[in-house]
This record gives C-alpha cells, structure tokens and sequence, in this order.
C-alpha cells in the first residue's frame, strides 16, 4: 500500500510527514486521531533525502497491512471471547461479562506490544521510497 504525503519537518534524520486522511478513516477511530482532522502525521527515517515542503511516497508491505488489521480486530476479539467463555463457564454469566472486558484491554495491550515489534522488523514498518516532488519552500 502507498501513500503521499507532504515534508512538515525534518529532526535528526527523520521526517515528519502529513498524510491526507482517508475517507474511510472517518468512522474507524483507530488511530486516534480526531475525527476533525484531516491529516495524519507519521515520523519516518528519512532515507531518500527528503527536504522540508517535498511530497514523499510512504510505502507500507503487504505484510504490514495485513498485520495490522489482524492485530487490531481479530486479536482482541478472540481475548474478547475467551474471557466470556472462561468467564461463564467457570464462574457464571457475571463473570463472564467482567473477564471479557478484561481479556478484551488484555487483548489491546498485546496489539499495542506487538506492534512495536513488528516495526523494527523490515518490511512491516512504513517506509519513505521516493520523493514525488521537490519543495523549495522554507516552511516550519
């Protein structure tokens, strides 16, 4: 998956970039970037030389994506239903609904852990390619 975005600021050989929010991205909330604002920005090693004002290509793996949307929905749903299940079936319909809350904030520390790990590891991490256009503007 590729995406383009423009250069806002350039600290110790990583680039800030501002992505233009997806019109899919209105309702999903994952990101946790408010529904108002229209960019999401993202810090990347600056491997291409990229300058303050260019507009850069962000290039994101397969794997990555797939990954992603794995850990985000499917992991903490199934935390989610193997706490109700243990729940109820251990100690009663109470309990249940409790430890699949649990197991469901217990799901999301593991994405959240998981996914730092899987960006170190090249190819999951999102990566500038290329610059599409240079900028010769000072801007901040």
């Amino acid at each position: 998956m590729t995406e383009s975005g423009k250069v806002k600021k350039i600290v110790d050989g990583r680039a800030t970039v501002e992505l233009p929010r997806k019109s899919s991205c209105e309702k999903c909330g994952m990101c946790l970037v408010a529904p108002s604002k229209q960019v999401v920005t993202i810090t990347l090693e600056n491997t291409v030389g990229a300058n303050l004002g260019d507009i850069v290509e962000i290039s994101m793996g397969a794997g990555y994506v797939f990954a992603a949307s794995l850990l985000t929905y499917i992991v903490p749903l199934m935390f989610f239903a193997l706490g109700l299940t243990l729940g109820v079936l251990l100690l009663g319909e109470l309990a249940g609904i409790i430890a699949s809350v649990c197991f469901a904030v217990l799901g999301y520390i593991v994405v959240a852990v998981a996914d730092k790990k899987l960006k170190i590891k090249r190819g999951f991490a999102p990566q500038i390619t290329k610059i599409i256009k240079k900028e010769n503007t000072n801007e901040q």
